[in-house]
């Protein structure tokens, strides 16, 4: 199962590489949020219990006609967002 992780991360960082972030925006369950519609960021490092695993915090995004986009944020990507 490691090897499809790795497979899909190469394949991804070279469309990102490459410019051709749209094509991965148009994969099932992608999507995008114009910083224009973001009123408020809220990161939460308090650990969360997510598909059996310990994460470290979830950052949520409030949206300026009111919805609330939630993601969990994993331990090794605090630092690239702080």
């Amino acid at each position: 199962m490691e090897w499809k992780q790795v497979k899909m991360e190469v394949e991804y960082d070279t469309k990102m590489n490459n410019n051709q972030a749209s094509d991965l925006l148009q994969k099932k369950h992608n999507f995008s949020i114009a910083n224009t519609e973001v009123k408020q960021i809220i990161m939460d490092e308090k650990k969360i219990l997510h598909t059996g695993f310990h994460d470290n915090g979830t950052i949520s995004f409030t949206l300026t006609n009111g919805k609330i986009h939630s993601f969990i944020i994993l331990k090794n990507n605090l630092t690239f967002i702080c």
